[in-house]
Order: C-alpha cells, then sequence, then structure tokens
C-alpha cells in the first residue's frame, strides 16, 4: 500500500494488479467462486473489481476488458456485458462510472 500511494503522489496514475495486501479477501472470495461454479458471473466479477478500484480511493477508473482466445471474456458479446454490469455497479460511485 505505501508503493501504492508514493506512485499516485509522484505521477498522478497508479497501475496495479490484485495482492493480498490490496484486497485480503479477494484470494478467498475468488477461490470461494471457483468451488461454487460462479467463476464466470458477470456481477461476481463486476463487483469484485469495482470494490478493489473505489477501496483504492480511485477518482477515476479506466477498464480494458480484452476479449477472445486467452482472455477472460471470449466474447465481445462477454465483454460488453461486463462493461454494462461494471456501470451499473459503479453507478452509486460518487465519482461515477460510464461505459
Amino acid at each position: 500500500m505505501k508503493e501504492f500511494r508514493s506512485q499516485l503522489a509522484s505521477i498522478g496514475i497508479v497501475v496495479s494488479g490484485q495482492s493480498a495486501s490490496l484486497a485480503p479477501a479477494d484470494g478467498k472470495l475468488y477461490a470461494l467462486r471457483d468451488v461454487t461454479a460462479t467463476v464466470d458471473c458477470l456481477p461476481l466479477i463486476a463487483s469484485s473489481i469495482m470494490s478493489k478500484k473505489i477501496a483504492a480511493g480511485a477518482n477515476g477508473i479506466v477498464l480494458d476488458v480484452k476479449v477472445g482466445h486467452g482472455a477472460f471474456m471470449q466474447t465481445e458479446q462477454a465483454a460488453q456485458a461486463l462493461l454494462l454490469s461494471w456501470s451499473t455497479s459503479g453507478g452509486g460511485w460518487s465519482a461515477g462510472c460510464a461505459p
């Protein structure tokens, strides 16, 4: 978290991935989604990602959705659905969210 805040202070942006120190419960929730066969559940994907961004104190979020072979979203339709879910879950956030 110290490096996260330092990067934000020095250059005004943070590029980060999931880590145990940033989102301690995320790995456990993902493991639970794995055993309950809900890994590909869009509302759970969206809420997992958005909650980390908002909890980290983001003033704005850029979301990059990769599509196709090797990507989490296999079709453009699935990626659009994820973007809509992000927009919906981020709607109550004070900075707002738009697809």
